[in-house]
């Protein structure tokens, strides 16, 4: 419980990195305004290019005798209508993690730099492997969502089901997105990143729930997320038991600093 804990309060505890340094407030915002534009794009795949094929047709109310007609196609609008939301939610998520990855991956290294290289230094991963790392979580995010959508519409227990599966799965994939960054720059190939992240579930888990929430907002996901990275930056440094400064104050490590 207590990882857990530290997990949801990381992104809280990483404000300071972002407000105290310019060139990460500036490195924060960036992928706020792609987010914006690619949100854009997003509306138009939900409600223009996926209308022919997915198309919402609400009924209308013609009596009781009618009513069974007037459920189908009910339900029938409503499935089409989560599909093509579903489908924009996707696109975002996977066109925003591939084309911020080289942001973020930026930032976390600047953060890192200023809070203390370990002494075994950084092994960054090539871009590439960082990028295809991303994709491969997103993936799996939007298949989750997919099922969990399906399994809603089980009746009874199908949305408590699919509610417990999201906050669960969903954020425990959230939180390993955001660990993903930290974890590259350090020279964790897939598997190591798997190995560790299973390790210290309650605190990735913990790191993904505040980006689960705002998740289907736009800016504020974005933000969140952007928080959520540099929380998980905290966590790693921590877990591996290194001490860092206060980001606007110079490392008492430094000769220089002790004269």
């Amino acid at each position: 419980m207590f990882e857990l804990i530290q997990g949801s309060l990381s992104p809280i505890r990483a404000l300071p990195l972002v407000l105290k340094d310019r060139r990460a407030l500036v490195l924060s915002l960036a992928p706020v305004g792609v987010s914006a534009i690619l949100w854009i794009f997003a509306i138009y795949i939900s409600f223009v290019t996926l209308a022919p094929w997915l198309p919402v047709e609400w009924p209308v109310w013609v009596g009781f005798s009618e009513i069974l007609t007037w459920l189908m196609g009910l339900g029938a609008s409503f499935l089409h209508l989560s599909l093509r939301m579903l489908g924009g939610v996707a696109f975002w998520f996977l066109s925003f993690s591939i084309s911020c990855s080289l942001l973020y991956s930026t930032l976390v290294e600047h953060v890192e730099n200023r809070l203390g290289t370990p002494p075994g230094g950084f092994q960054p991963l090539p871009v590439t492997a960082q990028i295809l790392d991303g994709i491969l979580i997103s993936g799996l995010l939007i298949a989750g969502g997919l099922l969990a959508f399906c399994g809603s519409l089980l009746p009874i227990i199908g949305l408590p089901s699919a509610i417990l599966f999201v906050t669960l799965f969903q954020g425990f994939l959230l939180g390993s997105e955001c660990h993903d960054f930290s974890l590259g720059l350090r020279g964790l190939k897939t598997g190591e990143k798997l190995r560790y992240l299973w390790k210290h579930k309650a605190r990735v888990l913990g790191t993904g729930l505040l980006s689960l929430i705002f998740l289907p907002i736009p800016i504020f996901n974005a933000c969140f997320l952007t928080l959520g990275i540099l929380g998980a930056t905290l966590n790693v440094r921590e877990l591996e038991s290194l001490s860092y400064p206060v980001p606007d104050k110079p490392s008492s490590s430094n000769p220089q600093n002790e004269h």
